[in-house]
């Protein structure tokens, strides 16, 4: 899901899937969450509020269930990795 990145001090980017009622949050973390059910005018209203984190965290997360969604990046770069050695001090 594509998103735009925000001002907020708690929230990096969001988007929104008006047919499925998704809402996809990024935190500052850079760890991104699905939040279902969540009806347009609702996402609308979170758009529109000077502080988006505020909203979320009132409105959003504990009314709605969510799922972590793992970003691609992330994945691959885990798949690549997987099986090696960190690196040793020494090699530096």
């Amino acid at each position: 899901m594509q998103r735009i990145k925000i001002e907020s001090k708690l929230l990096k980017s969001v988007g929104y899937d008006p047919a499925k009622q998704i809402l996809e949050v990024e935190f500052l973390s850079g760890k991104v969450y699905q939040y279902k059910d969540v009806p347009p005018e609702k996402a609308l209203k979170m758009s529109l509020e000077k502080s988006k984190g505020a909203y979320f965290l009132t409105k959003i997360k504990p009314e709605h269930a969510f799922t972590r969604i793992e970003e691609k990046d992330e994945k691959e770069s885990e798949e690549k990795n997987e099986g090696q050695a960190p690196p040793s001090p020494e090699a530096a």
